[in-house]
């Protein structure tokens, strides 16, 4: 018997998992903030990407907040009912406009601000691995052909240039629209770059 809910199914998209592994080829239902897939058999998981690719050449990455999985019922097959935000919707700046913020550019690791007090503090510094540095040095090892890898370059200078600020989060969007090709090789860092948002 023909399943009707497969005519829903006029999407394709590719699961991009944290860990780089890719899926793709998967019919679903892309809606404005859902995403309908009919195979219980996909490893989907929060903090995964599904990416569809447009027509015109675009494509639209969107963020799996809650993936909604849901057992066969009747006529309706095992899947995912995912909740998904579209990347390039995460609001710039959510700040409420009656809220007045005081923004301090601090730089090194025992920065600290002082206003009209005395400084009794102390700070633990743990080193780690640049990110950013890292993704320049994966993105040159690892992406083909030389002005993609270019292009990718140099939008990592600019999320790293912007990291703490309101800029942060338009040029995260236009990191991840410029990488959707190459999200095997990034998907690993994505973690690590959301934390800045």
């Amino acid at each position: 018997m023909r399943n009707p809910f497969s005519e829903m199914m006029r999407d394709i998209v590719k699961l991009v998992k944290e860990n780089g592994e890719e899926y793709e080829g998967i019919k679903s239902s892309v809606q404005t903030d859902k995403i309908f897939i009919h195979d219980g058999s996909l490893p989907i998981e929060e903090g995964d990407h599904l990416i569809r690719k447009l027509k015109n050449g675009l494509s639209e990455t969107y963020l799996v907040l809650d993936r909604g999985y849901h057992e066969s019922f009747h006529d309706i097959p095992e899947g995912y009912q995912c909740k998904v935000r579209k990347v390039t919707s995460i609001p710039r700046n959510p700040v409420n406009s009656t809220i007045h913020n005081t923004t301090y550019n601090l730089h090194g690791p025992n920065s600290r601000v002082n206003n009209n007090s005395t400084d009794s503090s102390s700070n633990t510094v743990n080193q780690v691995s640049n990110v950013f540095s890292d993704l320049k040095e994966t993105i040159k090892a690892q992406i083909e052909p030389v002005q993609v890898q270019s292009e990718l370059i140099t939008l990592v200078g600019e999320l790293e240039a912007d990291q703490g600020n309101t800029e942060y989060v338009s040029k995260y969007k236009r990191f991840i629209d410029a990488a959707a090709d190459h999200m095997k090789v990034i998907a690993p860092f994505i973690p690590l770059l959301t934390k800045f948002i």
